[in-house]
């Protein structure tokens, strides 16, 4: 599964003005299901979504500032997938819907370049470096950074006991990972064992609620987790989980944008 992941990185050109919100991964989820669902029928869709586990990509959409854009003005998106046989539907699907255009107005985005990357392959060297697939060279990259701050950088959704974690601990994220690691099926037996003992410290997090329309379902839900931030200091083998879990996402709806993760130096 880890030789199958792929991270690309879109860069698109908007045909008109059009405002991106802060939280780009319901926007783009909600165009891509609909695109999906016309090109593969809605069989096919739905198990590609909602096949009795995680569907095999997730959308890397950290929030950010609110981007006017005009026409003429490119932006970059990310996304990541687990498995070679979504490659190809997912992407002409999503270069469909993004022609259809955005928003009310479907003002129209054309994708004009996409970079892959693959782990353990060879890897363009404009790709930005925050997103990585060589996790034994990023893991090692943490390490040495000493003290981290993990930006929690879309919302993100963990639990404890079945209780929702309101303020998550580097361990929460590690053991985290290690959930999405079983459920995306990947063989954790090459990964190092993390310790349960690390300097941690409480971080800054907030609440982050989306509220969104789904135009197949008829109704409205909202998208929540938390925002922000944490400092640690992890030991060799934490980083090298952190690392993946940049990749991987955590948490629920991570193909809604949710889970995004950036470790930093402090």
């Amino acid at each position: 599964m880890v030789d199958d992941l792929r991270i690309w990185s879109l860069r698109i050109q908007s045909a008109g003005r059009f405002t991106l919100p802060p939280f780009r991964g319901p926007l783009i989820r909600g165009i891509l299901g609909a695109a999906l669902f016309d090109q593969l029928g809605h069989a096919a869709a739905n198990a590609l979504f909602r096949g009795g586990g995680p569907p095999p990509f997730r959308l890397d959409t950290p929030v950010g500032p609110v981007e006017e854009l005009h026409a003429g003005d490119t932006w970059q998106l990310r996304l990541v997938t687990f498995d070679p046989g979504v490659e190809e539907p997912l992407l002409d699907a999503l270069e469909t819907a993004l022609a259809v255009g955005l928003g009310d107005a479907r003002v129209p985005q054309e994708v004009l370049g996409v970079v892959t990357l693959a782990h353990g392959g060879e890897n363009p060297s404009s790709h930005s470096p925050e997103l990585s697939p060589d996790f034994d060279g990023r893991g090692r990259e943490i390490f040495r950074m000493g003290g981290v701050r993990v930006r929690l950088a879309s919302p993100v959704e963990l639990k404890r006991r079945d209780e929702v974690i309101a303020r998550p601990l580097l361990l929460d994220l590690l053991h985290g990972a290690r959930h999405r690691v079983r459920a995306l099926g990947i063989d954790a037996s090459t990964l190092p064992r993390f310790e349960d003992e690390v300097e941690q410290v409480p971080g800054r997090a907030r609440e982050y609620h989306h509220r969104r329309h789904s135009a197949a379902q008829g109704r409205d839900y909202t998208l929540s987790g938390v925002v922000g931030s944490l400092a640690a200091r992890p030991t060799e083998a934490q980083a090298a989980w952190l690392a993946l879990a940049e990749v991987l996402g955590l948490g629920s709806d991570t193909a809604q944008g949710k889970g995004v993760i950036r470790v930093e130096p402090l």
